[in-house]
């Protein structure tokens, strides 16, 4: 199973551990658990198509474990995957869309900033990387890409990730 840029056994044996491991220094992947999480809420079925506050309160955790862990001065697969799944929540909330599009954009332009200080625009099967890591860099670049188009479609908003450094040789 694919779950918006992660993959559900990264998750549930790299990423979950984290949460119940005290003094870990992996924030970034803590706090993908908890974007997970509310983005979860979001589409439960059993809650109102409104306002879902405990979706926003994971959330909002999400958001201040990443700020907490640092991501800004070194980049990971899982602070960039954080990233782009709170796209998707902020996204997807669709009763605050005009306040959340605010968020969206720069929340966009960080995680695309990302993607070209760990070389994901590059393809990685020329540094010799192979396997699942091969795997996990080239599909979180193509879900950021498509939410980067995605968010330039609709709201008439520039691109963050340029035309020409779509996957450069």
């Amino acid at each position: 199973m694919l779950l918006v840029g992660l993959q559900e056994a990264q998750l549930f044996d790299e990423y979950l551990p984290a949460a119940y491991t005290s003094g870990n220094a992996q924030g970034s992947q803590l706090a993908c658990v908890f974007a997970v999480l509310a983005l979860g809420l979001l589409f439960d079925r059993d809650c109102p198509s409104t306002y879902n506050p405990q979706a926003n309160h994971y959330f909002l955790l999400s958001q201040a474990t990443l700020a907490s862990s640092r991501f800004l001065s070194s980049a990971t697969i899982a602070s960039a995957q954080t990233l782009q799944i709170s796209g998707n929540f902020l996204f997807n909330q669709t009763h605050r869309l005009k306040e959340n599009g605010e968020q969206f954009y720069p929340l966009l332009g960080i995680g695309i900033r990302q993607l070209f200080s760990m070389g994901l625009h590059r393809d990685p099967s020329n540094w010799g990387i192979t396997g699942v890591e091969l795997e996990r860099r080239r599909l979180l670049f193509y879900e950021l890409m498509t939410l980067d188009r995605l968010q330039a479609f609709i709201s008439g908003r520039p691109c963050n990730l340029p035309p020409i450094c779509e996957r450069e040789g």
